[in-house]
């Protein structure tokens, strides 16, 4: 590989693998609402893909992501429901450096 191929601005198709591979899922247990969640590894530079809560008791699946929000590096919170006894899924894009 010659010198000007390794800093060749990137193809469409290589900037699409490059975001895949920031595409992180975590499963988190859940917490009060307006409480922070811990989720390692998530900044607030980064995009919430989705949030997705598992009730065992029900058992449902019900989808949060329009009350979640990234509030400090490593956490993120919902604003109106309790998830004590639940687990989340969280998606989201690391933002590439």
């Amino acid at each position: 590989m010659s010198l000007e191929s390794q800093h060749a601005p990137r193809t469409v198709k290589g900037k699409a693998i490059a975001e895949l591979q920031g595409f992180t899922t975590k499963v988190v247990a859940g917490d009060a609402a307006a409480t922070d969640i811990p989720v390692a590894g998530i900044k607030t530079t980064d995009t919430l893909q989705s949030v997705i809560e598992f009730k065992p008791a029900t058992p449902a699946v019900i989808d949060r992501t329009s009350e979640a929000s990234i509030t400090s590096d490593g956490n993120i919170q919902l604003s109106t429901t309790d998830t004590t006894s639940s687990q989340l899924t969280v998606s989201y894009w690391v933002k590439p450096t």
